[in-house]
């Protein structure tokens, strides 16, 4: 290797994601994985503010698997059953696995869930406290990452917990347009369209 680039992923991520003109304004991408998270503020191609941090959509996994005494398969196959826009939280999640067949209070693992996100929403606003970056009032959160971005209602309650719109950004390339490829894509792309010699 004769030379090496380097870029955050969120810069590649806001290269490929936004377009040029969304580029220009303040945009803000939420990276939601499954351990971690990662804040940025980008504007005009740069970032004004970066920050990562210890929670995504496994700490949900962990948490059903800690209060249900669940084995952390099915913990992780009744996470994604959660549907956070059931109103009311009656009945039951299913879930097969093996030959056994479970059944979870849909208020109790909602709870559970909800806790998480609340957690995320919470740091979310600590790190835009911390940022000192003066936002414009009509500014959406895009969220990336396969930590929330596939559960039903989940992006709903992170926007009404941090009293913004979030909007679940993707790459727009064909059979791999999804939120939990976006940081990958994005360095792919960086790197594809980087003058070699």
């Amino acid at each position: 290797v004769k030379d090496v680039t380097f870029i955050p992923a969120p810069i590649a991520e806001g290269r490929l994601l936004f377009s040029l003109e969304e580029r220009r304004a303040t945009q803000i991408l939420l990276d939601i994985g499954y351990s971690t998270s990662s804040l940025t503020v980008l504007t005009g191609g740069g970032a004004l503010f970066q920050s990562d941090f210890p929670l995504g959509g496994g700490y949900i996994t962990a948490y059903l698997f800690n209060e249900l005494g669940l084995e952390f398969d099915v913990a992780e196959k009744l996470k994604r059953k959660i549907n956070l826009n059931i109103v009311g939280g009656k009945g039951t999640y299913d879930v097969v696995y093996g030959d056994e067949q479970f059944a979870f209070p849909i208020q109790k693992v909602n709870d559970i869930a909800k806790l998480i996100i609340d957690k995320i929403a919470e740091q979310f606003d600590k790190e835009i406290l911390c940022s000192r970056v003066k936002l414009p009032h009509n500014v959406t959160v895009s969220v990336t990452g396969g930590g929330i971005s596939y559960m039903r209602g989940g992006t709903e309650y992170l926007s009404s917990r941090i009293e913004m719109p979030v909007n679940v950004l993707c790459p727009k390339i064909s059979y791999q347009s999804k939120p939990d490829d976006s940081s990958v894509l994005s360095i792919l792309n960086f790197a594809l369209n980087e003058k070699t010699y």
